[in-house]
């Protein structure tokens, strides 16, 4: 895809708002969309913008496109595990084709009955490891001229470091999250321990085990059993 560079304020406007996405979004996914949002509307002639990226376990997670066809046209790719965006990312190698291509023959023919006729899928990787894909899509095959493959590799790069980011943003979001569920179930545990002590004379061993008892029998979690025995203690509000 020979032909220019976009000009210095496109990419800083594009650079911008890659950099700056994270801190707005509260979600991996939502940060996820807005990166495509963010390729498809600011690169001039392209049509659409789409992420492939690992599940956890195996495969894909569902895709994350700049529009409801391209979203399907990845989920085939995935079905079916051929296509430039699976291949860019299974190989670790750029791929670009126009459309229609005998290569991926499900891929193509739906690629073109909507309108799509040249695609570029490019591995996301950062520090030596492939965390994904980067696949732009075009309708017009002047835009698609106009548009250079060193800008798309600048985009991609760009694109490998801020969605490594927003993984590690939202696994630490996560992990923090389970660590202030740990200590608020501790900190009202113990509170439930502090009544029942009160109540029956009995010493902080003793009352986690009624705790421990209570919860086996009921089948409920030990926080909630924790939880009721402190909102026993505090006083009606609507006594007088």
């Amino acid at each position: 895809m020979p032909g220019a560079v976009p000009d210095e304020a496109e990419e800083d406007e594009l650079s911008l708002g890659l950099a700056g996405l994270l801190f707005a979004q509260q979600t991996l996914e939502s940060a996820l969309e807005a990166v495509v949002d963010i390729v498809a509307g600011t690169l001039p002639g392209v049509d659409g913008a789409s992420l492939t990226l690992p599940a956890q376990e195996s495969g894909f997670r569902p895709p994350v496109a700049s529009s409801a066809p391209l979203r399907a046209l990845d989920d085939l790719q995935y079905r079916s595990g051929r296509g430039p965006c699976v291949e860019a990312f299974t190989t670790a190698r750029e791929v670009g084709s126009e459309l229609p291509s005998d290569r991926w023959p499900e891929f193509s023919s739906l690629a073109s009955g909507i309108g799509i006729l040249r695609v570029w899928s490019s591995p996301l990787r950062v520090r030596g490891e492939t965390g994904g894909a980067l696949n732009l899509f075009w309708a017009d095959e002047a835009a698609a001229a106009r548009f250079s493959i060193e800008a798309a590799r600048v985009l991609a790069a760009q694109t490998a470091v801020v969605v490594a980011n927003a993984h590690e943003l939202a696994d630490a979001k996560f992990h923090n999250a389970q660590l202030r569920h740990a200590l608020e179930t501790r900190t009202v545990i113990g509170q439930a321990q502090g009544v029942l002590m009160t109540r029956q004379g009995i010493d902080a061993p003793t009352a986690f085990d009624v705790l421990r008892r209570a919860s086996q029998r009921t089948n409920r979690k030990l926080h909630d059993i924790a939880a009721d025995v402190v909102a026993s203690a505090a006083p009606d509000p609507t006594e007088t």
